[in-house]
């Protein structure tokens, strides 16, 4: 790239500028970034560095820009059908949860907490755990996609 190349996204990491380099690249924009020469410069320092940048050659800059500021959307065919089907939390009699309603694996662990530390919680908020039922929840969590129950 012998031209003078133009700036066509600052971005607020190098990660950022690494990821639109290669979305522009994707899309047929020959583009590089400014992200190999921070180094070291990240998080809330990266803003000291002047931010990483794409730049591309003056001839795509506006293809780039329109590129960035409206990329294209991915349509699926006619034919394709979407599954929406929700897994129900399957329990057995004594109330253990046997898969993952988020995933359907059977790897699930319950995650408990001492009936002391449940005692002495329940004493310093003076009751508010058993008026409002926060001590009896179970928690479960899946070991495959970490779905936790207590989570909305």
């Amino acid at each position: 790239m012998a031209e003078n190349l133009v700036v066509v996204k600052t971005c607020s990491s190098a990660l950022e500028a690494e990821f639109i380099k290669n979305f522009l690249e994707n899309n047929g924009i020959r583009a590089t970034s400014s992200a190999p020469q921070l180094r070291s410069w990240t998080g809330r320092y990266t803003a000291i560095a002047r931010s990483a940048k794409v730049l591309v050659l003056p001839r795509d800059a506006a293809r780039a820009r329109a590129l960035l500021e409206h990329p294209p959307t991915m349509e699926l065919p006619e034919d394709a059908e979407v599954e929406t089907e929700e897994l129900q939390p399957e329990y057995n009699d004594d109330g253990d949860l046997l898969r993952c309603p988020n995933c359907g694996s059977e790897r699930i662990e319950e995650i408990t907490s001492s009936p002391i530390m449940r005692l002495v919680m329940t004493i310093i908020l003076l009751g508010l755990p058993l008026i409002f039922g926060w001590g009896s929840r179970r928690t479960w969590v899946c070991r495959d996609c970490d779905w936790d129950s207590n989570r909305r």
